[in-house]
């Protein structure tokens, strides 16, 4: 067996030891680089939330003006006479049946 010298013994801790700094300042980078990530894509996420927020209330809005318009031309179609026209029909039915 080998009898390591102390400069032999010195010089496989500092190997160690660097490898071990090296591998350890990659595991800080590389958890630095993983936060950076989950954090752009967490804005992101947060951000398409928002737009879509945005949108569903621009959606309602113009929703809520379709309807209103809708009623408005309802109402202005069945003021022009679609009510008495209805109860006329049903009338000349009535007297038909009669018959």
């Amino acid at each position: 067996m080998h009898k390591m010298c102390l400069s032999e013994l010195l010089d496989s801790q500092l190997k160690r030891r660097s490898a071990s700094n090296v591998a350890s300042n990659t595991d800080n980078a590389s958890s630095s680089k993983l936060s950076e990530f989950i954090g752009e894509q967490e804005a992101q996420i947060k951000k398409l939330n928002e737009d879509f927020s945005k949108q569903v209330e621009d959606l309602q809005k113009l929703y809520e003006g379709y309807m209103k318009d809708k009623e408005a031309a309802e109402a202005a179609l069945k003021g022009q006479g679609l009510g008495l026209a209805k109860a006329v029909r049903k009338s000349l039915e009535a007297k038909t049946d009669e018959l």
